[in-house]
């Protein structure tokens, strides 16, 4: 349920100004549309842009039919070699309910599985602290080495001076041939910082062959959330220098790209300025870490009527190799007495951070059949296709259409031409269908993306409950969805996805299991109602709010500290 900011002496002035905006068709605010035959057009699954079966499984968390088992946002990366993909999630497969993090190869060609079945890659949980648990994962592809890198936040113990459960970094590295681990198991990243925020991302440079690792945290010579940031070698080792703060401000979700044409970086946010207010920001750093450009230049600008409120959140950025520039996308729109109407939205980057294009260009067109209900476009991916110039972005929506219930959400998506950011093809096409429709029990969240070019094809994964076999209600696994880059051009026959075949799980490591106690994040924020159920966390990679990010406070009893805030909440405690 959702709770509206409520306003005190509005002037006749303000009262004007709200009915000015409802009448507006501004991209800013609404992007609404009231046309039933478009809705109707839209809601139903694009047959032609998709391939093989719809809405495989991948993932099988626990027996069917037991919701205590379950898995998270999936993030995912593409092999260019092996033409595979590696799916990563937190999840609970292991009857103590520990969260662990873990993992799935699959056939770019074909969407079959490959190797072992959703093989664990973390080792967190250890002894019996039922407390321990990982989330917050992400993954990127060394073509290099033919190997991916894993990482994630993690709970530890420390004694300050009492036993203190807190949130630490960790990664993995995988051979991308085998999905075996290589070097040293679940190693520390950023030793010097503490992790406040639990969603690092990571990416590859592939010109000097490393990683540069960001995360929210702080150093001790600074308690303020900070985003921080760590090179690491091929090996996972720190390289030459020590960890290094990016941004100047109460930080939130974020996410990094490499320019491989000028060798720098590009890290976006959201945050909160005390001058301007919540909006997505940017820094340029080059290839050792060391920033250029203007400091925290900002990229939204939504903050523009100072009596309303706007929130903006979850921004994603991929780099286009062709047109040499970035690209942008954040959940954004309006969070007021009026109503929570939340669109996608998106920007075009220089490779100096000079907006370029449409300022604020409208992506989503979620609208909605009630114009007085709410609605919320929010959590995109994004994924750059060079072998035709565009983007494809998706992201999870509720109350789209008269097939879809107020609180169903879905997984829908736009392509993007990558010269002009101008929408392609059918507009908001829907990826997803899980359950039946009209059926509020039945979700798909946190998508994520990526381009296969030797196929021409995307993958589209999810965290969703569904009703086929013996699943239920609140049980959710992670599926995919393969996608034709170019759906007007009729799809390579590719063989029909067989039903898979649930085998054994396969840890890296015999590890001593522990219970964990599946926790819900408090803390509700702007833009989006709960789903129906929640064993475990609210997707931590969202909004920044005018007050201070939670920090780690020692406690005389270990408990699982406060992750921070989310606009969004899923089933788990690995959200």
């Amino acid at each position: 349920m959702i709770v509206s900011k409520q306003f005190t002496g509005l002037t006749v002035t303000l009262v004007v100004l709200v009915v000015v905006l409802l009448s507006l068709s501004s991209s800013l605010v609404y992007g609404t549309a009231n046309d039933m035959s478009r809705f109707e057009a839209r809601s139903s699954t694009t047959d032609n842009y998709e391939v093989g079966p719809n809405d495989f499984r991948i993932s099988d968390m626990g027996p069917d039919g037991d919701p205590a088992f379950e898995a998270g946002s999936p993030f995912m990366a593409y092999n260019s070699t092996d033409n595979e993909y590696l799916v990563v999630w937190p999840g609970i497969d292991q009857d103590n309910g520990v969260v662990e993090i873990y993992g799935q190869r699959i056939d770019a060609a074909t969407g079959q599985e490959v190797g072992p079945n959703d093989f664990q890659i973390s080792q967190v949980a250890s002894g019996d602290n039922s407390d321990m648990r990982a989330f917050g994962t992400d993954v990127v592809y060394n073509p290099l080495s033919n190997e991916y890198l894993v990482i994630w936040t993690g709970t530890t113990i420390i004694n300050d001076p009492e036993p203190t459960i807190i949130p630490r970094l960790y990664g993995q590295r995988i051979d991308a041939a085998t999905g075996a681990q290589l070097g040293e198991n679940d190693f520390r990243i950023g030793d010097a910082s503490d992790v406040t925020g639990p969603w690092p991302v990571v990416t590859y440079n592939s010109v000097a062959d490393e990683y540069l690792v960001v995360w929210e945290g702080n150093l001790p010579a600074d308690p303020t959330a900070e985003i921080i940031g760590q090179r690491l070698n091929v090996r996972g080792a720190p390289v030459t220098g020590n960890i290094f703060t990016i941004s100047t401000m109460i930080p939130g979700g974020m996410d990094i790209a490499f320019n491989s044409t000028d060798r720098e970086y590009v890290v976006v946010w959201d945050g909160f300025d005390p001058d301007i207010g919540e909006e997505i920001y940017g820094q340029l750093l080059d290839s050792s870490g060391v920033e250029i450009g203007a400091d925290d230049f900002r990229i939204s600008n939504f903050q523009v009527f100072p009596d309303l409120s706007f929130s903006v959140n979850s921004p994603a950025v991929v780099y286009n190799s062709t047109a040499q520039e970035y690209m942008v996308v954040w959940s954004g729109g309006l969070d007021d007495i009026i109503g929570i109407n939340i669109e996608i939205y998106g920007q075009r980057l220089s490779p100096d951070g000079m907006e370029l294009g449409e300022d604020d260009l409208l992506i989503s067109t979620t609208g909605s059949v009630d114009p007085e209900s709410s609605y919320v476009a929010s959590l995109p991916a994004l994924s750059y296709n060079s072998r035709n110039n565009e983007y494809l972005v998706t992201w999870e929506v509720d109350n789209f259409s008269i097939e879809m219930e107020d609180e169903e959400y879905e997984i829908f998506g736009q392509r993007l031409d990558g010269t002009t950011a101008a929408e392609i093809g059918i507009d908001d096409f829907r990826i997803s269908d899980m359950g039946p429709e009209q059926d509020e029990a039945y979700n798909a969240f946190s998508p994520s993306i990526a381009y296969n070019g030797l196929n021409d094809e995307y993958l589209v994964v999810w965290s969703g409950d569904d009703n086929t076999g013996d699943l239920v209600g609140a049980e959710f696994e992670i599926y995919g969805q393969r996608l034709n880059a170019q759906p007007d051009v009729e799809p390579t026959p590719t063989p029909t996805q067989a039903t898979p075949t649930t085998t054994p799980t396969s840890p890296a490591t015999p590890t001593p299991m522990v219970t964990t106690t599946a926790t819900v994040d408090p803390a509700v924020a702007t833009a989006t109602p709960t789903p129906p159920v929640a064993t475990a966390t609210a997707d931590p990679r969202t909004t920044a709010t005018p007050t201070p990010m939670v920090t780690v406070t020692p406690t005389p009893t270990p408990s699982v500290p406060p992750i921070g805030t989310s606009h969004i909440f899923l089933p788990l405690t690995i959200r």
